[in-house]
């Protein structure tokens, strides 16, 4: 049972809504695949600003992949995207990014991410987005929903890098609100939120907290095979020289890892996705 804090309870960001008078970005893709045969087709692309989506020669010819991308070339303060993915009966899809995800110093804005799943019975869908980016003074908002099918299949993670460490950065102030929502046959399976604001940098050094690791992400699996996956997830996070967890409950495997750096978190990521995808390649915008 959740109160009324519940991130699933909160209301959706409005595209367009606490714009400031300066010019901002928004964008929309709405995407929808259903079941043709053997494989699966797009049946619906609707593009709106900034947010587009390309679907390159997947790796597997009988699941599309749609790689994301903002032509904006990042995140301000203000800019406000949302995506929208839907698997019809028996569909699978892969949704991916081009590029890591940048979010920039705001003056007082906030940036806002919203993207929701919905899967009907059958469906398998792999949710793989590259890092988010946070820069020094950046105000963002990210939200994921999930409706899926008692019977779909859902791979998905979000990953957050505080600074580029290689070049010396350090998130001193910024807020963000990160929160999961999945729902399966209505039933609430899953609900997390992390809140971070104000002097970052500090907060993430805390023992409590990150343990000074300044790239974070989750990964889910919901699938009839959990328990079977879990083992898979845990060996392919015991070589990893950071912190990683893996657990499992309500039919899902959770597993949490912060790195020191994005390059560290990126390598345990491939391996543990590359695991938990049957040892299957990443798509090819995760190998450049």
């Amino acid at each position: 049972m959740f109160d009324a804090t519940s991130p699933c309870d909160a209301p959706a960001p409005h595209i367009g809504q606490d714009t400031a008078v300066l010019q901002r970005s928004e964008g929309e893709v709405r995407l929808a695949f259903r079941r043709q045969g053997r494989k699966s087709v797009l049946s619906r692309l609707y593009q709106k600003g900034a947010a587009k989506a390309r679907l390159p020669q997947p790796q597997d010819p009988s699941v599309p992949e749609a790689v994301l991308l903002n032509t904006a070339g990042g995140l301000a303060g203000g800019d406000h995207f949302a995506v929208d993915v839907e698997l019809a009966e028996g569909a699978a899809a892969l949704v991916t990014t081009q590029a890591a995800e940048k979010v920039y110093r705001t003056l007082g804005p906030k940036a806002e991410i919203h993207s929701r799943v919905r899967l009907a019975a059958r469906a398998r869908l792999e949710w793989l987005p590259q890092e988010t980016i946070m820069f020094n003074q950046a105000r963002l908002t990210r939200r994921l929903d999930v409706d899926m099918a008692e019977d779909a299949e859902l791979i998905a993670m979000e990953a957050v890098v505080f600074g580029r460490t290689a070049m010396g950065e350090r998130v001193q102030s910024g807020k963000l609100t990160d929160s999961w929502c999945v729902r399966r046959a209505g039933r609430l399976v899953f609900a997390d939120a992390m809140r971070l604001n104000g002097p970052i940098n500090d907060r993430l050094a805390g023992q409590a907290t990150a343990g000074g690791a300044v790239a974070l992400a989750m990964v889910i699996c919901a699938t009839p095979r959990s328990a079977e996956l879990l083992d898979s997830a845990r060996t392919a996070l015991e070589g990893a020289s950071h912190a990683t967890g893996a657990s499992c409950w309500n039919g899902l495997v959770v597993a949490r890892l912060a790195a020191p750096n994005s390059l560290a978190l990126r390598q345990t990521l491939v391996h543990l996705l590359t695991a938990l995808r049957g040892g299957v390649p990443l798509p090819r915008v995760w190998q450049c």
